[in-house]
């Protein structure tokens, strides 16, 4: 959900549970082109976005029943509870979130 207007962009990755690894590469929004990699193992869901401008706000939308806990760098991304989701917020060049199942 692209929000140009707002320099933001919303994330709400709905993988087939059957696949383990896909892309979506170089999709320009307004002055900004994200990237975003998903590779699914037994115990994990790791997901890679990229963004060439920083000036932009990335909002990752995960619904809390797709995993226990995750790793994150807790330093340039910040978590916010949302009731049966959890929002990651970041301006990262580089995001990787990785949800353990």
């Amino acid at each position: 959900q692209p929000m140009a207007s707002k320099k933001m962009i919303v994330i709400k990755p709905q993988m087939p549970s059957s696949w383990n690894t896909a892309s979506l590469e170089n999709v320009e929004i307004a002055d900004n082109s994200i990237s975003i990699y998903y590779n699914s193992s037994n115990t994990e869901v790791e997901l890679k976005v990229n963004q060439e401008n920083t000036d932009w706000t990335l909002e990752i939308v995960v619904p809390k029943s797709d995993f226990k806990n995750y790793d994150i760098d807790e330093n340039s991304i910040s978590v916010e509870d949302q009731g049966n989701t959890v929002m990651f917020k970041t301006t990262n060049k580089e995001t990787i979130l990785k949800l353990k199942k």
